[in-house]
C-alpha cells in the first residue's frame, strides 16, 4: 500500500511539471543516451508491468523530482528502455505493485553510448529498523535510501519511552544498503549519514541498525585507567558501572570515577577478576588474593587463612537463587551460605573431579551450578557431579574460559575454539570456521534478554537465536580484532567492552564522555 501511494504522487506530480533529475554526478551530453534491461519474476519469467525508475545515484525521493524520460513500464517480454540526455551513474528501481515485489540494481555507469543493464529479478521486500536517539528531530527529520523511492518521516517513529525512537523502512528491496541518510523537510542543509555499516537486506526478513552511533574508549594514557585490562563490567539498575581491572576497582556514578585500589582502600589485591552485587546489595570482589564482601568502602576478606578456601586465586563469583554465593577458583571450588555466613568446599580433599582449575560458574534456571575448568566442564545439581568434554559433549578437552545462561535456560560455554551450548539434551557448537564469530578464543558471553554477545579474541558477535551479526566495518572500526575480556549493557542501551589491552570502550546512541575523575 505505501508502495501504490508513492507511486500514485509521483504520477500526478509528473502532471503537473516536467523537471530533469536533480543531478547526481549527472552530465548534460545534449545526446540521446539509451539505457536499456529486462527483468523476471522470482520463476524466471517475465515480469510484464513493472514500474522501473531510472534514478541519479544521489536522488532524495522528497527533495529531487523524476522526469517522465526517466519512468517506463515493462512490456510481455518484460523489457524497458529510458532515452536520457545525462550521462553519470544511476539506480534502477523497480516496483510490481500487483506481485508486490521490487528490485534495486545500484551504481550503473551510464556513457555516452547505449547502457544494457543486466537482467534481474523482482522479489519479495525486506524491512529495516532502526534505532534513533531521543534527541533527534522527528517534527522535520525523515531517512531515505539515497538513489530510491524509499523514504519515512521521523513524525512517524515509536517512542520507546526514554530510550530514544524505532522508526521501520518498509518495502526495501533486496539490496547491500551502504548508507541510509537523514534530512530535514523545508530546511536547506545537506543530508548526514546515519552512520550504519552496510546492512544485507533479504525478502521477507528484517535487519536492525543503530543511528548516529556515539563512542567513548577509556585508557591509562586518559588518566582514567591505571591499566587497560579489563576483566569484568558489572551495571546496575541505577545506571552505576563497576569495572574490575588489572589494577583495582573502578566505579562510574553521575559522570564522577572513583578507583580502589590497595593504596587508597582494603581491597585484599589490585588484580580484579570479578564483581557482583549480592540480593543484600553487598559488592563481591574475586582477586588473585581471596575474595571480599563489601559495603562499597570496607572489605571484609575471605581467603585460605580466614575461611580456609581452596585458593586464593578466585576466578569468577555466580549467586544462586537462595542468595549463596558460588565461588570458581584455582584450586577449586566453595559455596557461600548467606544463612550461617560459611563456606561449603569442593576440593582434592573430599570431591573426586576432573579438575580444580575452574576460571567460571554460572547457575541455571533449575539451581545447578555450572563450572568452566581447564579440562571441560562440570555441572552440580546439589548432589551430583558430571563432567563435559570431548567424549561425551561438544566441549573441547580444554580450557573453558567463561559460563553465561540464558533466558531459555541454554547454558553457554566460551572456550579456545568458539562457543557451544546446551539445552539440557543436545549440544550446539560455533567456531570461527563454521559462524561468523570473529575469534576461536571465547573470553566472555553476555546475555541479554534473547541477545547472545559473545566477546572474542578477535571482536564481538551478536547471536539472536537465528541470525548472526558482527561487528566490524566503518561504523565499528573501534572493535576492529580486538581482544574483548567482558561485555555489559546500561539501562540507556549502550553497550560496554572491557579489553585485554584497549581499555574500556563504550557505544551506542546516548554514550557520553567523562574524562575526568
Amino acid at each position: 500500500m505505501r508502495i501504490l501511494i508513492l507511486i500514485l504522487t509521483i504520477i500526478s506530480f509528473l502532471v503537473r511539471c516536467s523537471i530533469s533529475p536533480v543531478a547526481g554526478g549527472t552530465t548534460d551530453t545534449g545526446n540521446a543516451i539509451v539505457v536499456t534491461g529486462a527483468i523476471v519474476d522470482s520463476l524466471g519469467k517475465a515480469a510484464e508491468d513493472v514500474q522501473v525508475y531510472l534514478l541519479p545515484n544521489e536522488f532524495n525521493p522528497l527533495e529531487d523530482t523524476i522526469s517522465p524520460a526517466h519512468l517506463d513500464t515493462t512490456n510481455s517480454k518484460g523489457t524497458y528502455s529510458f532515452t536520457i540526455k545525462d550521462t553519470g551513474t544511476y539506480n534502477v528501481f523497480a516496483v510490481d505493485l500487483k506481485e508486490r515485489t521490487n528490485l534495486l540494481v545500484p551504481h550503473i555507469s551510464v556513457p555516452l553510448d547505449t547502457t544494457t543493464v543486466s537482467i534481474d529479478t523482482v522479489k519479495a521486500t525486506g524491512s529495516i529498523k532502526i534505532y534513533l536517539p531521543d534527541d533527534v528531530d522527528t517534527a522535520n527529520g525523515y531517512l531515505f535510501i539515497r538513489g530510491t523511492l524509499i523514504y519515512k518521516e521521523l513524525s512517524k517513529a515509536q517512542n520507546l519511552g526514554g530510550n530514544g525512537f524505532l522508526l521501520q523502512l518498509d518495502s526495501v528491496p533486496e539490496a547491500s544498503i551502504s548508507s541510509i541518510l537523514y534530512d530535514k523537510l523545508n530546511i536547506p542543509t545537506d543530508p548526514t549519514s546515519i552512520n550504519t555499516d552496510t546492512l544485507e537486506v533479504i525478502p521477507t526478513d528484517t535487519v536492525e541498525t543503530h543511528a548516529f552511533i556515539k563512542w567513548v574508549q577509556y585508557t591509562k594514557e586518559d588518566l582514567i585507567l591505571l591499566d587497560n585490562k579489563i576483566f569484568d563490567i558489572m551495571i546496575l539498575s541505577d545506571n552505576v558501572k563497576w569495572f574490575a581491572s588489572n589494577y583495582g576497582l573502578l566505579t562510574l556514578n553521575n559522570g564522577h570515577w572513583k578507583q580502589r585500589i590497595s593504596n587508597n582502600s582494603s581491597i585484599p589485591s589490585n588484580v580484579v577478576h570479578r564483581v557482583l552485587r549480592d540480593h543484600r546489595d553487598m559488592i563481591w570482589v574475586a582477586t588473585d588474593r581471596g575474595v571480599a564482601l563489601s559495603d562499597d568502602d570496607h572489605y571484609l576478606i575471605y581467603d585460605i587463612h580466614t575461611a580456609r578456601l581452596p585458593s586464593n586465586f578466585v576466578t569468577d563469583v555466580a549467586i544462586d537463587s537462595s542468595g549463596d554465593i558460588w565461588l570458581a577458583m584455582h584450586g577449586g571450588m566453595a559455596k557461600f551460605k548467606y544463612w550461617d555466613s560459611t563456606f561449603v568446599i569442593y576440593d582434592e580433599n573430599n570431591t573426586t573431579l576432573p579438575s580444580y582449575m575452574a576460571n567460571a560458574v554460572a547457575v541455571d534456571k533449575m539451581n545447578s551450578i555450572w563450572f568452566g575448568t581447564d579440562v571441560g566442564a562440570l555441572s552440580f545439581n546439589r548432589s551430583t557431579w558430571t563432567s563435559y568434554d570431548a567424549s561425551n559433549s561438544a566441549l573441547p578437552t580444554d580450557t573453558i574460559y567463561c559460563v553465561s545462561v540464558d533466558k531459555k535456560g541454554n547454558v553457554w560455554y566460551g572456550f579456545s575454539g568458539g562457543v557451544a551450548y546446551f539445552d539440557g539434551f543436545s549440544w550446539n557448537k560455533f567456531t570461527k570456521s563454521d559462524s561468523p564469530i570473529l575469534g576461536n578464543e571465547v573470553k566472555t558471553i553476555f546475555i541479554d534478554n534473547n541477545d547472545v554477545w559473545i566477546g572474542t579474541s578477535g571482536g564481538l558477535t551478536r547471536f539472536d537465536g537465528t541470525k548472526w551479526r558482527d561487528y566490524t566495518g566503518a561504523v565499528y572500526r573501534l572493535l576492529e580484532n580486538l581482544h574483548i575480556l567482558s561485555i555489559a549493557k546500561d539501562t540507556e542501551q549502550n553497550i560496554w567492552i572491557g579489553t585485554f589491552d584497549k581499555g574500556i570502550i563504550g557505544f551506542g546512541p546516548k554514550i557520553k564522555s567523562y574524562m575526568h575523575k
